[in-house]
């Protein structure tokens, strides 16, 4: 699989994200979408959106963002 840029983002037990074996990505394609999406697009549509917890969201995007969107290194 990983000869071919395949992986399996979800295994790590440090992250925050459950465990997740048939979820399989492209690294090509993931880091590519990983950067054009950024914290600043996320906080623009966020603050569009009537949903509840935003404030909290915003309060915490930083977190969130790094947690949950950021790809690993």
């Amino acid at each position: 699989m990983s000869a071919y840029d395949f992986y399996r983002p979800f295994t790590d037990k440090e992250s925050y994200i459950a465990y997740e074996p048939w979820h399989i990505s492209y690294l090509p394609l993931s880091y590519e979408a990983s950067q054009a999406y950024t914290i600043d697009i996320l906080r623009a549509v966020l603050e569009e959106e009537p949903i509840l917890g935003k404030q909290w969201l915003l309060d915490n995007l930083e977190t969130v963002y790094q947690r949950y969107i950021v790809l690993p290194e």
